[in-house]
Parts: structure tokens; C-alpha cells; sequence
């Protein structure tokens, strides 16, 4: 069952699963947890899996082919700049090169390839929406 106390979690849609991951407890304690939801099971199972490398919350997380991408992400205190991969095959995580810029309160797109055109006006609509509430985000929790 999802962890009911988490906040601050990702999910992220994954073929017949919705994966959800990380977030924080009521205590700010950052989870490194992953929890998925199998749709292709009548009215759906909730299973864990394996957890990520980096507790965190504020992160994206993206999926694309058989793997999942878990980026940056905060621990409350910092941003990450951290780029983790779930392999739902053997599943297990794995590091890969860090990010430029540590970030968190993101949002992450996986988009085809096969329409370019389509794409590129959706990621400017997108890049846009995601500038203007990450500034939100971002003035919300340096309120409190």
C-alpha cells in the first residue's frame, strides 16, 4: 500500500505500473522508496521496489523503453544533482553522469522523437509553465 504520510513524491506512468517515489514525512525525513502500482492486475497491487540510491524529495522522473530516470531532487536542505536509473527488468538502480546544475522542483517530459514538430511546440508551451511554477514552488517553501 502507498506510504500515506509521504509528501513532496513523484509518479511517473510506466506501460500497466504507475511508479510513485521519494518524498518526505511529516518529520521532513526525506524517503528513498519507490512504490508501484500494477494496473494490469483487477483494481491494482501496490508492490515495492527497489529503492533508489539518493533519498530525496522534489525530484522528476521520467520514463523511456524498460527504464525509469529519477533526476535531481532536494534533501530539504540542498538540491542534487544527481541522474539515477531504474532497470525494471532486474530491478535495480544505477548512477550515471550528474547533471551540470543541481536541481530540484522539477518537472520531467519523455517525448518521441517521431514527431519532432509537435514536440518542440509542446516543449516551449512546457518549458514555460514549468519556469513560471517552479518560481512558485520555490517561493512557497522559502516561506516556510
Amino acid at each position: 500500500m502507498l506510504r500515506a504520510t509521504a509528501v513532496a513524491l513523484f509518479a511517473c506512468a510506466f506501460h500497466a505500473w504507475i511508479f510513485v517515489v521519494g518524498g518526505i514525512d511529516a518529520n521532513y525525513i526525506p524517503f528513498n522508496s519507490v512504490e508501484a502500482l500494477d494496473l494490469s492486475v483487477d483494481g491494482g497491487r501496490w508492490e515495492e521496489k527497489a529503492p533508489m540510491p539518493t533519498a530525496r524529495l522534489g525530484l522528476a522522473v521520467a520514463a523511456s523503453g524498460t527504464k525509469l530516470f529519477a533526476v535531481g531532487g532536494s534533501d530539504g536542505n540542498r538540491d542534487f544533482d544527481a541522474l539515477e536509473i531504474y532497470e525494471s527488468a532486474t530491478d535495480s538502480w544505477s548512477a550515471a553522469a550528474p547533471m551540470p546544475t543541481a536541481l530540484s522542483s522539477t518537472v520531467s517530459i519523455f517525448i518521441e522523437a517521431s514527431r519532432p514538430a509537435i514536440s518542440l511546440v509542446f516543449v516551449s508551451m512546457v518549458i514555460r509553465v514549468i519556469v513560471v511554477v517552479t518560481l512558485i514552488l520555490k517561493m512557497i517553501w522559502w516561506r516556510k
